[in-house]
């Protein structure tokens, strides 16, 4: 089992309790901390489809976490990012987007972007992402990171959550990036024909239930996936009501 212990920054040197490390150590540890994270939280938890698999092993998650918090960024728990939002577990990541059954033709808009972390799989497997954001500190975060991490097909939109980004709607493929509680119709209306969203939505008694939703030519189905709880979306609150 892998085991971080604390660090301290003192040049190009990182230094443990009584242990003197250099940097390209830590850099292993992360390598090794991101293949621990494929083969014990992803393989042992029905995440099957190989291209999810191969972008998660390639994309350095902790990037996308706030500075000092590295050490934790493939563990299996939410990372706050501040400004409500949070970085989901591996797992929850990983899932949506296999239920979203990805083509590598398709558009996607994800909403609720924060750092980008989300975005930057999708973007591994789509051909062409929506990153939208309210917050301006996370747009600036994930901007600089798309453009570093040369994520080219990824387009920083900054807006209101709850809206969608219509102006390139229809999508394939909405993610939305936290817990709602509930999904407005606005964003379903975004949807192309057969389009696929997913997020998840909470219950109302504590419990949050991964849902994808399907655009069928006069409705919309819905299916719950798995139950799980991740950092809620403070934009979508519980006076919002969707209706089938």
């Amino acid at each position: 089992m892998l085991v971080f212990w604390p660090l301290y920054i003192v040049g190009d040197n990182l230094f443990l309790p009584h242990t003197c490390v250099k940097m390209e150590l830590f850099a292993m540890n992360l390598d090794a901390a991101r293949e621990n994270m494929i083969e014990c939280q992803l393989r042992t938890n029905k995440i099957t489809d190989g291209r999810i698999l191969n972008a998660m092993a390639t994309i350095p998650r902790e990037r996308f976490v706030p500075p000092g918090r590295e050490e934790f960024a493939y563990t299996d728990v939410d990372i706050p990012c501040g400004e409500g939002r949070y970085l989901m577990a591996p797992m929850a990541v990983a899932r949506l987007i296999q239920e979203a059954e990805l083509k590598a033709e398709n558009a996607v808009l994800c909403v609720g972007a924060g750092t980008g972390y989300a975005v930057s799989v999708l973007a591994k497997l789509a051909d062409s992402v929506i990153a939208l954001e309210s917050d301006p500190h996370c747009c600036k975060t994930a901007g600089e990171l798309f453009s570093e991490l040369s994520f080219d097909n990824a387009v920083l939109v900054e807006g209101d959550l709850r809206r969608g980004w219509r102006k390139e709607s229809p999508y394939d493929v909405i993610f939305i990036d936290g817990m709602v509680s509930k999904v407005p119709d606005e964003l379903l209306d975004q949807l192309s024909m057969g389009g696929r969203l997913v997020g998840i939505v909470d219950s109302g008694d504590g419990v949050g239930h991964a849902t994808v939703y399907i655009r069928l030519e006069n409705s919309v189905s819905s299916r719950r996936i798995f139950d799980i709880n991740v950092g809620f979306l403070p934009e979508f609150d519980k006076n919002q009501e969707f209706v089938f």
